[in-house]
């Protein structure tokens, strides 16, 4: 299937890349269904698409590439809330984080306090407002 993204232009996408969040996600709440872009080839940002509005896309990081301690505090319901019913993440959910660009090229910034967990399986995504610290 053919999509139109406001960053991207067309972009071919598969129904394995389609992820529902049933509370929204990065503070926008009315909109569940995205498309979740691989990076590109030696990229490492992701690109989180609403599926009917090409103008809302979000970039994400996996943490661990910028941070290497860094350390989820996941709630039963958010696990549940993306049918994971094991405690240890396993390999089929995706930890990202937002990645915001700044003003200037160089500058951006990782914002660890709401990282994104992503069921591939079942294509379930929760965000988590997490309270994580750098220590």
């Amino acid at each position: 299937m053919e999509m139109n993204t406001e960053v991207f232009g067309k972009v071919e996408i598969s129904d394995d890349q389609q992820i529902f969040f049933e509370n929204g996600a990065l503070n926008v709440k009315s909109v569940q269904d995205y498309i979740l872009l691989p990076p590109e080839e030696n990229g490492v940002l992701y690109c989180l698409q609403a599926r009917d509005y090409p103008e809302i896309a979000f970039f994400l990081i996996d943490p661990f590439v910028i941070e290497k301690d860094f350390q989820l505090r996941v709630s039963l319901d958010d696990l549940l809330s993306i049918e994971c019913y094991t405690e240890v993440l396993p390999e089929n959910i995706l930890v990202l984080c937002p990645f915001i660009r700044g003003k200037f090229p160089a500058d951006f910034n990782v914002d660890f306090k709401s990282p994104i967990l992503i069921n591939r399986e079942k294509r379930l995504g929760v965000q988590l407002k997490n309270n994580w610290k750098n220590t």
